[in-house]
């Protein structure tokens, strides 16, 4: 096994931010793709009791890399491919979630309450949208748990040399869990 500190290792993915489309993209070369250990995740999605309770309240799940999509609820789709590289998009959900409502705080002025010091700033609850809001993480889990899966997927190299001329700079893992 090569070790990316002490040798050129060959590229077998690259996870990049494109300013232009304002997106998160992760290419893989199909070699990995088709030379990797672990292709069906299946387990690792059945084994997180989290995931298990819920997954028939997911309106898909893809377990399986190289598809047109992985994860839950199309968290990575599939958007180009070439003969070398297939690149799929990581969704980026709206947290932020907007009710419609008068914020209760200020009262729909955007402002503190006169009562409170500095109440020239903007409300604290709705930042001066003078709108009732609220932290929706549903999909961030979604996205989060499925890219935790890929990233640990693609951190391994395989042992066969990919012909690319890009070196593989960095692999990273990531860590979620669901919070009660």
């Amino acid at each position: 096994m090569k070790f990316l500190k002490y040798e050129d290792v060959p590229r077998w993915y690259h996870l990049f931010w494109d300013n232009e489309s304002k997106q998160l993209l992760i290419r893989i070369h199909r070699f990995f793709l088709e030379n990797c250990e672990f292709k069906n995740f299946e387990p690792y999605f059945a084994n997180v009791e989290s995931v298990l309770d819920f997954l028939p309240l997911f309106e898909s799940y893809e377990p399986r890399l190289g598809q047109g999509r992985f994860g839950l609820n199309d968290s990575i789709i599939l958007v180009a491919q070439d003969s070398d590289w297939m690149t799929y998009r990581v969704k980026l959900p709206t947290v932020l979630q907007i009710t419609g409502m008068t914020c209760k705080s200020c009262e729909g002025t955007g402002k503190r309450r006169p009562d409170w010091k500095d109440w020239e700033d903007p409300c604290e609850d709705c930042d001066g949208t003078k709108m009732e809001s609220f932290n929706w993480f549903g999909e961030v889990q979604e996205v989060c748990f499925s890219l935790q899966i890929l990233l640990n997927a693609l951190a391994l190299p395989i042992d066969t040399n990919i012909l690319t001329d890009k070196k593989q700079l960095f692999t990273m893992t990531t860590c979620c869990s669901q919070q009660s």
